[in-house]
């Protein structure tokens, strides 16, 4: 490869190889589906303009074949495809290295989202990770003039939200309001992330533990255990994560962490069960 162009880079979680669902592809639709998801013509969304042509010369796969595989990718959900755009659906959601938490990361994908062609597609990409567009985005009008506004419009309200990759609330689910209880400041255990905790000594059953990032998620060893058993290490983690962002971005705070977490996890699935880890 000549060292002036090197292109972008794309980053996978390397467990897609192991889930269910990706494994019940066969090797062409594996390959496609790599190849919208870490392509040239993929951006930072995983939504944009593509070509049958370019994809077949790429990947080797016949025009034919292709639209083939295409049309299956579509029925079971890994991508939507629409007015000559595609979206590879949980791509985002499952980038490592992006967070719509992070402005920097939201504004940069807002811009690309306005630069596309107009189309439902848009809408619903922005819809599923409570992204705001312009008014004007619905109507006729042109929309470069409103980037600038609406981005910092866009960051405003995701960091009101939750703020996991692409974790969002339903139109009726409401807010939880703030808990004045303080958790206890003797916490004891090892969390996820490198909180200080002190070791747990037997028979200290009730004794909660920090976990996440912001070492403001409190739960006891056996509900911590009982988490993983039921859910997987994977999910659990993940979940907390977003659940101990969330919290600190938004001043928040539950009385019970292992009930918010279990409503949280079981959002998290459902919204989730479709397509996963790319």
């Amino acid at each position: 490869m000549d060292d002036n162009y090197r292109g972008v880079y794309r980053s996978i979680y390397s467990v897609l190889w192991d889930d269910p669902d990706f494994q019940k592809l066969s090797p062409n639709e594996k390959l496609i589906l790599l190849n919208l998801r870490t392509g040239p013509l993929s951006n930072m969304p995983c939504i944009y303009k593509f070509y049958v042509p370019v994809i077949a010369q790429q990947t080797g796969v016949k025009d034919t074949v292709c639209h083939t595989v295409l049309d299956t990718l579509s029925d079971t959900h890994w991508i939507r495809i629409l007015d000559g755009l595609v979206w590879v659906r949980n791509a985002l959601r499952y980038d490592p290295n992006i967070f719509l938490h992070n402005p920097k990361h939201l504004i940069a994908i807002q811009k690309i989202l306005l630069s596309l062609p107009k189309s439902k597609l848009i809408k619903e990409f922005a819809e599923f990770y409570k992204i705001s567009l312009p008014e004007s985005y619905n109507n006729n009008d042109t929309v470069s003039d409103t980037v600038s506004d609406t981005v910092s419009d866009t960051v405003s309200d995701t960091l009101s939200k939750p703020s996991g990759k692409g974790i969002r609330y339903t139109e009726t689910e409401k807010e939880p309001e703030p808990d004045t209880e303080k958790e206890p400041d003797t916490d004891k255990g090892k969390g996820i992330k490198n909180c200080s905790n002190p070791p747990i000594k037997d028979g200290e059953l009730t004794v909660k533990s920090k976990y996440g990032e912001f070492c403001n998620v409190f739960l006891t060893k056996s509900q911590y255990d009982k988490l993983l058993q039921n859910n997987g290490e994977l999910t659990v983690k993940e979940c907390i994560e977003e659940f101990s962002s969330w919290m600190k971005a938004n001043g928040k705070n539950k009385k019970d962490h292992y009930a918010a977490l279990l409503n949280w996890i079981k959002e998290n699935k459902r919204r989730k069960g479709d397509s996963k880890f790319i």
